[in-house]
């Protein structure tokens, strides 16, 4: 039979062990949603290459054009935050309802300051992805992008 005090002990174990294993899932969940980001960087700006040279050869700005797209990508974000809230709270129910067994309930506890944090990092992600992308509106050839699709 275990004392309070070693089952105390024993359960500060579990929960040291959780949290690193915690981390590690935090660590690898933000790279890949920067991952997810960058790709779908790279893609608006291969897809959208004719338009910038457009904008180009009608004298817009590097940095206007920079602008415009940071614009976009920036409401696109925000416009799906929340249904990556909801999602995510619909799988951790899942996560959770599997999870949970007769000896031990495990109650979903989210708090406004951890949907805080996701949110900035997400913004933050798209803002570097969107500086990293920057770069390539210098190398928008105005030729090769307007020639016509044979």
């Amino acid at each position: 039979m275990e004392t309070k005090e070693e089952m105390r002990n024993n359960m500060l174990i579990v929960l040291e062990s959780l949290q690193s294993f915690q981390m590690i899932l935090i660590l690898f969940a933000g790279l890949l949603a920067f991952a997810v980001m960058m790709v779908l960087g790279r893609m608006n700006y291969y897809e959208r290459i004719r338009e910038l040279a457009t904008l180009k050869v009608l004298g817009f700005y590097e940095n206007e054009m920079k602008r415009l797209v940071l614009r976009e990508t920036i409401w696109i974000t925000v416009f799906g935050l929340p249904f990556g809230y909801i999602l995510g709270s619909l799988l951790l129910g899942v996560i959770l309802d599997q999870a949970t067994t007769p000896d031990l309930e495990i109650l979903p506890m989210i708090e406004l300051s951890s949907i805080a944090v996701g949110f900035a990092f997400m913004l933050g992600f798209t803002m570097l992805v969107n500086f990293m992308m920057g770069r390539q509106f210098k190398k928008v050839d105005m030729v090769a992008s307007l020639k016509s699709v044979e």
